[in-house]
């Protein structure tokens, strides 16, 4: 609901109440991701890190943050390390063909791409996902059609990310996206 200093403050009072969880450090380093605090989400998640250095999820949203700060190369390498420690997670595909697809490695972009079309033919793949890496990659028609089946799937990340997603921005004057929030519960 775009509502962080709340979503922050609440993060904090979970790692106080539980301060060995390492889903609980990862989650303040996602709103403040979200918050568009990046310096600070880099020192929480590197935190994070130390203490669980293979954690795919804060590897994940570690490279969201570096990519905000177009930082690609370091974003690069953690959506990597993301893939490479948990098979088959295919958010942290999508983010590497959308860091590849903004950094100008369009060929990289389009092979991850087609690398995650053949994963939807054998195990369940977001929808939104596939959107993610046609956003980087400037389609926006194709994009909006895949967030479009996102929609009637009823994905997860359209209720709870799409609104926050910095990698949506280039959408946000589309009237279809508009059009699709609205849709989904945010009044734009």
């Amino acid at each position: 609901m775009g509502r962080f200093d709340e979503a922050i403050t609440y993060a904090k009072k979970a790692i106080d109440l539980n301060p060995l969880s390492v889903s609980e450090k990862v989650y303040l380093g996602e709103r403040l991701f979200e918050a568009g605090r990046y310096d600070e989400a880099v020192k929480q998640l590197k935190k994070t890190l130390d203490n669980e250095p293979d954690h795919y999820y804060t590897h994940w949203i570690l490279g969201l943050v570096y990519e905000q700060k177009k930082m690609y190369d370091a974003a690069i390498t953690e959506f990597q390390h993301g893939v490479a420690n948990i098979e088959g997670i295919t958010s942290c595909i999508a983010s590497l063909g959308h860091t590849y697809a903004i950094s100008g490695k369009t060929n990289e972009a389009y092979r991850v791409l087609n690398e995650l079309l053949e994963l939807s033919k054998k195990q369940y793949t977001s929808s939104y996902d596939i959107a993610v890496i046609y956003v980087g990659l400037g389609e926006v028609d194709k994009a909006m059609t895949w967030l479009e089946k996102a929609f009637e799937q009823r994905d997860g990340y359209l209720g709870g990310f799409i609104n926050v997603d910095p990698r949506m921005n280039a959408l946000k004057s589309d009237k279809r996206f508009i059009k699709l929030l609205k849709a989904i519960g945010f009044e734009k």
